[in-house]
């Protein structure tokens, strides 16, 4: 099954420690909610999904991560995990990659843009060298506001030299279509991978699967 194939995504919870300014889910208005296992193990066989996208929130602070991976495992699912990147991986690879299923990682890069704060943007490249060093499979997903931010991207993604499956471009309509050229001639020039484009669409926080 290709990486590139339609994953059912599932927003496990609405609780994320990334902070990120544009994101509901680092707003203090935000109830951190969790989905209760049992309802998303429903919604699954429900909907007999066979490749699911596991997101938040930060799916790595869902309280109930280690039991779904489990289930998952038991109902020979294919997933991929959709991470900010600013939690410590090492304590989950061993158990990712014992799941038969998992596809891989997909990166979140907003940390590298919307924060401050150095010590999450060195555990994002920590956790980057620990994903090809294991030799998981992982993508990149960008969301690019501004013209202003293509620059930021450009510098934090060319200080690593490991090979995405792919790249997943959220764009806003404030991003000109040139300067959306001139940004993926120069991430083209860092990868030869699929890049995946679509418009960027409000984040909606449902919890209803």
């Amino acid at each position: 099954m290709s990486c590139l194939e339609y994953a059912q995504p599932i927003m496990l919870t609405t609780q994320c420690s990334a902070g990120c300014g544009h994101c509901p889910f680092s707003s203090e208005m935000m109830e951190k909610l969790h989905l209760d296992l049992n309802s998303v193990l429903k919604f699954i066989d429900k909907n007999k999904s066979q490749q699911l996208t596991l997101s938040g929130g930060e799916p790595f602070e869902y309280r109930f991560i280690s039991d779904l991976l489990m289930n998952l495992q038991s109902r020979s699912i294919r997933f991929r995990v959709a991470t900010g990147g600013h939690i410590d991986l090492n304590p989950w690879i061993s158990l990712l990659k014992s799941q038969i299923g998992f596809l891989g990682l997909s990166m979140g890069t907003d940390i590298l843009i919307q924060t401050e704060s150095i010590p999450q943007k060195r555990k994002w490249h920590q956790n980057l060298r620990l994903l090809a060093s294991e030799k998981i499979p992982f993508s990149f997903t960008l969301t690019l506001l501004s013209e202003s931010q293509t620059s930021i991207f450009e510098d934090e993604l060319s200080k690593t030299d490991y090979m995405p499956e792919f790249i997943y471009c959220r764009i806003s309509p404030q991003v000109s279509v040139q300067a959306q050229k001139d940004f993926f001639a120069k991430i083209s020039s860092y990868w030869n991978c699929p890049v995946l484009i679509e418009p960027l669409s409000p984040i909606r926080p449902d919890l209803k699967p």
